[in-house]
């Protein structure tokens, strides 16, 4: 099996989560820092649509006891960007693009125990292939964020954008509140 990966996702190991997470995944799946959550028997997957967001959960998980980085690599999580790969090396994590029904117009990326079968993918209750950032193209780097983004305004714990490219708001959904 695999997990989706879109925006910034937080991959992070199923025996870390039962090691480390108050009451293991059902802990998890109880208090999820968002609805990105989807997971196989191995992995878990979060998502998230800004660096400081995910840093921030990141934090919070080696307060419990999970680690992040050992000797340079990932070790129980890692993040995964979903134009890029890892930002990390990781030796036991394999990324892949997946046909969704065997379809390659509906291709998305995900993210897997290295040697294991991918199919089938596990997604975020609720998700389709149409609201996928993947096949939309819609994801912005950190980078291109300042030239292509104008900030417009603050909706709960919403932040809304007009992208100067295709003039539509773009809706950043943030966990940490700020």
């Amino acid at each position: 099996m695999s997990v989706l990966v879109e925006a910034i996702s937080l991959i992070i190991r199923i025996e870390a989560i039962e090691r480390c997470y108050p009451s293991g995944l059902k802990g998890l799946k109880n208090f999820p820092p968002n609805g990105t959550l989807c997971y196989d028997h191995s992995l878990a997957r979060l998502g998230f649509m800004v660096p400081f967001d995910v840093g921030n959960y990141i934090e919070r998980l080696e307060a419990m006891g999970f680690k992040f980085l050992v000797d340079g690599k990932a070790h129980d999580m890692v993040v995964v960007n979903q134009k890029y790969g890892p930002t990390t090396p990781c030796d036991w994590l394999e990324v892949i693009y997946f046909d969704i029904d065997d379809d390659p117009d509906q291709r998305v990326m995900a993210a897997l125990i290295s040697g294991e079968d991918p199919d089938p993918m596990a997604a975020p209750d609720g998700w389709t292939p149409e609201q996928s950032i993947n096949l939309e193209g819609n994801f912005v780097t950190s980078d291109k964020i300042a030239e292509r983004l104008t900030f417009v305004r603050q909706d709960d714990s919403v932040s809304v954008y007009l992208d100067k490219e295709t003039g539509k708001e773009v809706y950043v959904g943030r966990s940490s509140g700020h």
